[in-house]
Order: C-alpha cells, then structure tokens, then sequence
C-alpha cells in the first residue's frame, strides 16, 4: 500500500492515499446524490483526478463519462443534456467563462466542480473547486452500494466507421475480465514497473490498458501531457525510464528517427505496445531495427480491437504470436471467427470474411440506441453471441489473425466493384523508397 502508484506532475501519490482519496471523493458524490442511474461527466487533461473519479462513481453505483479536452461548447452542453448529468468536473484549463455561462443558462446542470491550481475564477455560485467538493463528504459514512458488475460504469464515445457517434456502453466486467485477459497474456508485468500515460481516460483504449491496468497490477502509472513539441518526445523517454509504452505510431517514428536515441541503452523497455492506425509492413520493419540498435527486447505489442469489446480481440504476445503484417492471437477467453459479410457462414483457415469476437467484455450496447446495438452484436442460430466489427481479414490455421481493412472504408469502383483501400496501402508501402502512404478515391 506504500509503493507507488501514480506519477503526476500535480502530485506523487501512493496506494494508500490513492484509496483513501477515492474513499473521500466516493462520500461527496453519494452526498450529492450521485447513485446508480445517474452520470457524471467529466473533462480533463491527463491528472490524478480521472482516477479519484473513475473508481469513486463506481463505488456509488454510478457511472462516468469522458470528454476529449478538445470538445467545444456546445458539445458539452449537448453531452450533459444527453446523459442528464448533474455533475461536470473539469479543469480549470479547459473551463471558459462562456463555457459556464453557456453551460448553466442551456441545462439543467447543477454543480460544476473545477480541479484548479491557482485561484478559482468563477462568479457563478453553483460553481465549486475541487477542495470544497471534497469538504462535502467530510463527515459522511458511505453505505453499503448494491453494485452488480453488470450495472453500467463508463460511456465511451466512438466515431465508428460510419462517422456517426454513439455512445458505447461497458460495465465493470468489461473493465476487469479486459485486464485479466492482459495479465494472463505472456506480457511480463511486474509490480513497481513505470507504465507511461500520455492520454486523458476518454477513450477505451486509454481508460483500460494505460489506467487500470496498471493500477490492477501494481505498478507505477506515470502521467504526463501529451508533447506539444512531439519532436521532444525523445526527451521525455529518456528522462523516465519507462518499463511499458503503448504509444501511436507517429511517436514510434519520433523515436526512430532521433539524434538523442542513437546512443540510448532501452534495454529496461519491457513492452512497446503499438495503436491507434495500422501499421505498414515497412514501418513494422524499421522499428523492428530500431529495437535491435537500442537492446530494446520486447516485441510490438501491436494487437486488434475496438471500443465495443473494450479494446482486445487479438494481440501479439509474445515471439511467436508476433508476424510481420498481423494482429496477433486472439487473446485470453476470446474467440475470434471470420463469418462470411451479411450472413452466419463461416469461412475456412485463410478465407477472407468479417472479424467477428465472442468474448466476456463485449459491450452492453451503445446508450439509447437498441436499433444500432443490434446491428453488431448478433446471436447466431447456434445460440452463440458475436460482435460484428465490420473490420475484414483473415485467421489462419496456427490461429493468427490479420486485418484487411474496414467494410465501409470501401471505394465504389464503376458499376459495382469495390476497393479496399488498406489493401492497396499494404501493397504499395513495400515499394522501396516509400515511407508513408494513404489511398483516397477520385471522380474520374
């Protein structure tokens, strides 16, 4: 409970005073009403505070949803109306005073709690810091919470592929089962390792591998703003000797491609976890060099996923899970199928199809919307219950899986011929010469 457990540059906290600081936020929600049902939305940088609040709603029986920092005024206003939410904590950089002003005169919000490093700038009586959030619960004895690890706890937002958002809902399973499924991978996490985190807990991805599995595990997680310089990002790394890092590629390419780099020993770098954009075969193999340049002995931690199986469906886990060009093995208690688009017929070892997953962390639903959730999660006639992604690929006989491209990420070819624009790039990032690549279509 004494080692460590966060790393911020607003503050160390250990174990012990992470619980204890969940405990306190826990007691001044439930005396503010929070409980099952209700949705607390938030809108942060990356701070300690996502961590108080994520585990605290929990507790209550509530659940919690994260805005990108970047959102606009109107997006939070329609985002509180959405969720009816009564409660919005966000910090003191992103909240402007239209922002507040916009917020109270267009819902029905009643607190806005501001995490603040400086003197609180508000006229608005409503409006309350983070300090006096917490004297609210100074003298409160939490009850025992009825939670059931199905109730709903975090709402994530995703584009999709169609562009249009919605709301993916996931419970406590979702969370838990989804880091137990890593734990009991080959990936070796050891307590008191550094696991770097770069992004707010908006998105899944963020919210499960970067915060709460490396809470579950012991470890340090270590938070820091994204670069706004990423040509700095070298600086960075080297400064704090991270044992894991799930980084998107265009910092890889920071990396490869840094003066400072070329005499740095990485030899403690335990995983290098790769997403966000697929990876070409050529950049695969240039970092693959860089690896071996820098002692670095862990392999691309590069895998395949979306939001509505809370990130995991196939990853590369160890040396032989780890081929050039794939995704990996499904991971632990997953099964993935390739199913023939548009029906239950499922294709043989090689075959191209949809990637479907039947896993314990698939997604409750998307949030009010019954008519898209049953666009994607399936009961076949077999009794088996299937997430359709929409992603095309193949599986292979040793079971590995590789990724073709999305269904709808499709150039409509006269009359009636279709174009896989991930196809071509594969392709064509083989040519010799060819750093980067990105096919659009052309009226022609």
């Amino acid at each position: 409970m004494d080692t460590q457990a966060i790393d911020s540059e607003v503050g160390n906290y250990t174990y012990r005073e992470l619980f204890e600081i969940i405990n306190k936020t826990a007691a001044s929600l439930y005396k503010m009403g929070t409980c099952k049902g209700k949705i607390v939305l938030t809108m942060f940088p990356v701070l300690p505070h996502e961590s108080f609040l994520f585990y605290a709603v929990d507790m209550v029986g509530a659940a919690m949803s994260q805005l990108p920092p970047q959102t606009t005024t109107e997006d939070v206003c329609n985002a509180i109306k959405k969720y009816e939410s009564e409660l919005f904590f966000v910090s003191d950089s992103l909240l402007t005073p239209e922002m507040e002003k916009a917020i109270y005169e267009n819902t029905k919000l009643k607190r806005i709690i501001i995490v603040t490093f400086g003197a609180m700038q508000s006229s608005d009586k409503r409006t309350i810091s983070w300090a006096d959030f917490l004297k609210i619960g100074e003298s409160v004895e939490l009850p025992q919470i009825d939670r059931n690890p199905k109730d709903l706890l975090f709402l994530a937002s995703t584009g999709g592929s169609t562009g249009t958002p919605k709301s993916v809902m996931l419970n406590d399973d979702c969370f838990n089962i989804a880091v137990h499924q890593y734990l009991n991978s080959d990936v070796e996490y050891e307590e008191k390792d550094r696991w770097l985190r770069l992004w707010p807990v908006f998105s899944v991805s963020a919210c499960v591998v970067n915060h709460h599995l490396p809470l579950c595990a012991g470890m340090v997680c270590v938070l820091r703003q994204f670069p706004i310089d990423i040509s700095k990002f070298d600086e960075l790394i080297i400064a704090e000797k991270i044992h894991h890092l799930v980084l998107i590629p265009q910092l890889f390419d920071v990396l490869e491609k840094s003066e400072l780099m070329k005499t740095q020993d990485l030899g403690y770098v335990k995983t290098a976890g790769c997403g966000g954009l697929s990876l070409t075969r050529q950049f695969e193999e240039r970092l693959n060099q860089f690896y071996k340049e820098h002692n670095i002995k862990a392999f691309i931690g590069y895998g395949w996923g979306c939001t509505e199986s809370s990130t995991g469906g196939s990853m590369r886990s160890n040396w032989e899970t780890t081929c050039v060009g794939t995704a990996g093995a499904p991971m632990v208690n997953v099964v993935v199928s390739v199913f023939e688009p548009g029906n239950e017929i499922e294709k043989r070892y090689s075959e191209e199809g949809e990637l479907c997953i039947n896993s314990p962390t698939i997604m409750m639903g998307y949030y009010k919307d019954e008519e898209a959730t049953d666009k994607v999660i399936r009961k076949h006639a077999d009794g088996s219950v299937w997430l359709h992604t929409g992603d095309l690929g193949t599986i292979n006989s040793d079971g590995i899986v590789t990724v073709k491209g999305r269904m709808t990420r499709v150039l409509f070819v006269f009359p009636t011929a279709k174009v896989y624009p991930q196809s071509l790039e594969s392709a064509i990032s083989k040519v010799e010469g060819v750093r980067e690549v990105a096919i659009c279509g052309m009226p022609d």
